[in-house]
Order: C-alpha cells, then sequence, then structure tokens
C-alpha cells in the first residue's frame, strides 16, 4: 500500500499514474475479493471541492491483510500537514474520495481527525461513497500514549473526533513511548521513558477484541522490534507502515505481515514504484 500526502494539485496525475503503471499491479499479489460493502463503482465526471472537473476511476486495487485476508485499498491518502490547514485538508480528503480513493490515514498527532471524520460525513451526504463501510480508515497511537493504560483510551478520543465507531486500521506510529502529554512533536530527549511493548501491544489487541479496530499494526518498527513484537504477540500485527519499501516478512502463525510506504505526493511516482 502506498501512502501519499495532501498535495491536491497532484491527486489526478498520482492516480492516473498508479491505475496504468503495469509494475504497480504485480506487486499486488494477492487482490482481495470485493468487499460486500464495496461494489463495483462507475466512471464518470464529478465536480471537485475546487471547481474543478475530475474524473471518478474504477476502484483501486486491493490486497489481503491480516490473519483472515481483509481487502486493504492499495492507495492512500495521509492527511499530514504542517502547519495544519483545516480547509486544505478537508479539500485534499473530499478531492481524494471524487477520483476513488477509499483509504484515508490520519493520527492523533496529526490533528486532522476532526476534520477527516467531518470530510467523510461529507461525503456520505453528498453521495460521493455509499456509506462508513465503503471506506478505509487508519489511525496511530502517539508515542505520549504508548503506556498500556493510555491506548484504549487514546483509541477512544480517536473515534469520538472521528465521529466513527470504529477504524479499519490502528497502530502503533513509532516504537518509543515519553512522557504522558498530549500528543506533540519534537519530544524532548529528557521526556523519552523505556517502552512496555508488551504491554501496549496487549492494550492493541484489546482494541481489536472490542471491535473498535478491526485489524492492529504498526509504524516505523525496525526488523529488530518486529521480531521482539512477535515473539510475544498473540495478535500478529497485520502492516508496518514505514517509509520506503521492506521484503517480504512472516508474521507469527505464518500469516504474512504486509509493509505500507508513506512518501510526499511531490515525489515522482516513476521513482517510486521502480
Amino acid at each position: 500500500m502506498y501512502k501519499f500526502g495532501l498535495n491536491k494539485a497532484v491527486l489526478c496525475r498520482i492516480h492516473m499514474h498508479i491505475l496504468n503503471f503495469s509494475p504497480a499491479h504485480a506487486i499486488y499479489t494477492t487482490p482481495a475479493s470485493p468487499h460486500k460493502h464495496r461494489g463495483p463503482r462507475k466512471q464518470r465526471g464529478m465536480a471537485s471541492p475546487a471547481g474543478r472537473s475530475c474524473t471518478r476511476y474504477s476502484k483501486i486495487p486491493e490486497f489481503l491483510v491480516g490473519p483472515i485476508g481483509q481487502p486493504m485499498p492499495a492507495v492512500g491518502l495521509g492527511t499530514a500537514s504542517h502547519p495544519f490547514m483545516e480547509e486544505e485538508v478537508r479539500a485534499a480528503v473530499l478531492t481524494a474520495l471524487e477520483l476513488g480513493y477509499r483509504h484515508i490515514d490520519t493520527a492523533a498527532l496529526y490533528a486532522s481527525e476532526r476534520v477527516v471524520g467531518k470530510a467523510m460525513a461529507e461525503a456520505v451526504q453528498r453521495g460521493i461513497v455509499a456509506s462508513r463501510e465503503e471506506l478505509f480508515v487508519t489511525s496511530k497511537v502517539w508515542c505520549t500514549q504508548c503506556h498500556p493504560e493510555l491506548v484504549l483510551p487514546s483509541l477512544k478520543e480517536s473515534l469520538q473526533n472521528l465521529q466513527m465507531e470504529y477504524v479499519d486500521l490502528y497502530l502503533i506510529h513509532w516504537p518509543m513511548a515519553v512522557k504522558p502529554s498530549k500528543p506533540h512533536f519534537p519530544m524532548k530527549r529528557e521526556d523519552i521513558v523505556p517502552m512496555d511493548l508488551s504491554g501496549v501491544w496487549k492494550a492493541m489487541e484489546e482494541c481489536h477484541r472490542l471491535g473498535i479496530a478491526k485489524m492492529i499494526g504498526v509504524s516505523n518498527f525496525t526488523t529488530k522490534k518486529l521480531q521482539e513484537l512477535l515473539a510475544i504477540a498473540k495478535i500478529s500485527p497485520a502492516v508496518n507502515q514505514t517509509k520506503g519499501f521492506w521484503p517480504s516478512f512472516i508474521g507469527s502463525k505464518g500469516h504474512p505481515l504486509r509493509f505500507t510506504s508513506y512518501t510526499k505526493s511531490e515525489q515522482k511516482i516513476s521513482q517510486l514504484l521502480t
């Protein structure tokens, strides 16, 4: 899965390039059957939030992730914006959804969860998407909440911001912990504390058992950290979201651990996919 940033001016070019770039399709070795809520979408022209006319493309390829093989769109939109500009994020999300994107990536740190939720609700109201079930939403717990007792409350706060009952994928944003506080970056070196990876992952597993995180995973984990996690995990992480590409990695109980890659949308797609 590729996650691109918020540069709205290149969203159309990115989408067209990926769907027509044959090596990209070769990467998705286990395409998923269409989700029951994700029926075929007709191609049609739609007006963008900026008043432009963009083509709404066919369904983005999906691949299977997690122990039971749930479908995940192969291309998504990241919503980190520095400085954060609410209207720009809203417009980018709506434009992406009009183009056919169904995977939107956010995080507690980004401060974009509330506007992402509003944009998705607007998309449903306008008929751009049929319902919440057509969407795939990823969020992340930040280092300030990477403590066993804070993971579940952090997810519940994210869900309140998103105005949703669940996220499709919930990730540990970074394999580190700092003193509890509101999510912020950068962090002071003196605030870094030892991370209770076992306790934090048990809390992530509880989020999954409660049904408010359909899948759980990690982000920015090294191979060493992954091996440490897999040695203690009862539920194998579905994905590891990193910058760049990783080789395939087999998770616990033989389930494949998928790697997703994030990049700024300004990066040349031909460079990304070759």
